[in-house]
């Protein structure tokens, strides 16, 4: 979900909605407590109703991922869904906030407000993670595939390599020997490079030495070409790109690692958070 000022005017209603309900909220508590002559905490009327709202904006919150389960259904559209999830979710810090009456209370009211707090920081943390990444990404990678694709695009590109290698030395880099072709003089560094260092790296990619930075390799295919023939640097300087693509490959994965797997803890702590605010429900009314 983008943020930015071509998608600023869609979030505005629920902006406005944000600043309105938690002007109002606390308007309500701020005078209850002058009634009182003291901070309201959960048992009070506002502390109530706003743990209440929060419970259920919280219940809501959690729909969302059955919601992506269930898009056949159209039960409203999936950024009007994430946008609400955003600010609602948002909403529940000034409501939870108002409800505890800014204690810690008991041990259960404190598990409650930790896993609040992760809940909350990691949804901000993705939020951010997705304005960020996508643009580092197109910009930063060009060469940038599918995230699915890339093992077939790496085995492509070291086929297309190997045929390269075999091309300039006579023999597939497997021991198979090429048809109709004579090996160019000295070539053997590039048939052992590409055995040893080059088409490992396009298989498997990874940060080893000297290919997965962009200076080793940098490095490497600069020796490579000191001890060829002047007619193989075009094609050294292929393979060079090719391992080039590998990195970014290897880097869009890792980014895509980190655009989604903030998942994995903001779900499952958000799925126990819910449980345990019905606990913690049941045993303030049972006490109460």
């Amino acid at each position: 979900m983008l943020i930015n000022r071509q998608t600023i005017g869609r979030h505005c209603v629920w902006i406005a909605f944000v600043v309105l309900a938690t002007t109002a909220a606390t308007a309500w508590y701020v005078q209850h407590a002058q009634a009182v002559g003291r901070l309201p905490g959960g048992a009070s009327l506002p502390g109530l109703v706003l743990g209440i709202a929060a419970a259920a904006i919280m219940v809501f919150e959690l729909l969302l991922w059955p919601r992506k389960l269930l898009r056949r259904w159209r039960l409203g559209s999936a950024k009007g869904w994430l946008r609400a999830h955003i600010w609602l979710g948002l909403f529940t810090v000034p409501l939870v906030l108002l409800h505890s009456g800014f204690q810690w209370g008991g041990s259960l009211s404190a598990v409650l407000a930790w896993l609040f707090i992760i809940v909350i920081a990691s949804g901000i943390f993705g939020l951010a993670l997705q304005q960020w990444l996508p643009r580092l990404m197109l910009s930063d990678l060009p060469a940038e595939t599918i995230a699915s694709q890339t093992e077939h695009v790496s085995h492509t590109l070291y086929r297309d390599a190997q045929q390269i290698v075999a091309s300039i030395c006579g023999v597939q880099p497997a021991g198979v020997r090429a048809e109709s072709t004579e090996p160019l003089a000295s070539s053997e560094p590039l048939l052992l490079g590409f055995a040893s260092e080059i088409g490992p790296f396009l298989l498997g990619g990874g940060r080893h030495e000297p290919l997965g930075d962009a200076a080793g390799a940098s490095v490497y295919f600069s020796q490579l070409r000191s001890a060829l023939e002047q007619e193989t640097h075009p094609a050294v300087a292929t393979l060079e790109r090719y391992c080039d693509e590998r990195r970014q490959f290897d880097r869009q994965l890792r980014l895509h690692r980190w655009l989604h797997g903030w998942l994995l803890v903001h779900l499952p702590l958000s799925i126990v958070l819910v449980v345990l605010v019905f606990v913690h429900a049941y045993v303030a009314l049972k006490i109460r």
